[in-house]
């Protein structure tokens, strides 16, 4: 995909077949919901490659293909998780799904519904829009880390025209 011009894909779950059309999945098999970048084997030096991987977290959930009922236990799991641990969720609905089941576009508007109801603050990107926000954080910088007068402060640079979001620890810690 990296030759034909690509720089990303999101097509693996974490789940094989069967079934052929599995629904209301939530996983984390790959370790992690963020994206990440392939490598070239040993023989390619180990290369970091410019393509990654989107990793899809919750697929086809919220619903049941099977009867076509909403069941929303994993969506709101993945939901919660996604936002007390600030991850990027990767929300996959096949698009015939969507036109042609009522259920699958009810767990949509739960999905947006659940975000109002419980004031979660979530940027809705396509794979492209988190394509190129994740190459944009891979080449950012923070410089001039210093402490003083008690304030923490540092220079970050980012390329990204939203900006970039910065956590850092306040207050003081003691190890036991």
């Amino acid at each position: 995909m990296l030759k034909a011009g690509g720089c990303a894909d999101n097509s693996r779950i974490h789940r094989t077949s069967p079934p052929l059309n599995p629904t209301n999945l939530l996983g984390y098999v790959f370790g992690t919901s963020f994206p990440y970048h392939f490598y070239r084997d040993h023989q390619g030096g180990n290369e970091r490659l410019p393509f990654l991987s989107e990793p899809i977290t919750l697929y086809e959930c919220g619903y049941r293909y099977e009867d076509l009922t909403n069941e929303y236990t994993e969506l709101h799991k993945g939901l919660a998780m996604a936002a007390r641990f600030h991850l990027t969720t990767d929300l996959f609905f096949h698009p015939v799904n969507l036109f042609r089941a009522e259920a699958a576009r009810e767990a949509v508007r739960e999905t947006l519904r659940w975000a109002d109801a419980n004031n979660v603050l979530a940027r809705h990107m396509g794979n492209d829009e988190v394509a190129d926000w994740w190459f944009a954080r891979s080449r950012a910088s923070l410089t001039e880390a210093r402490l003083a007068d008690g304030a923490t402060r540092f220079t970050v640079e980012c390329d990204w025209p939203r900006g970039a979001w910065c956590r850092s620890p306040a207050g003081a810690t003691s190890r036991a």
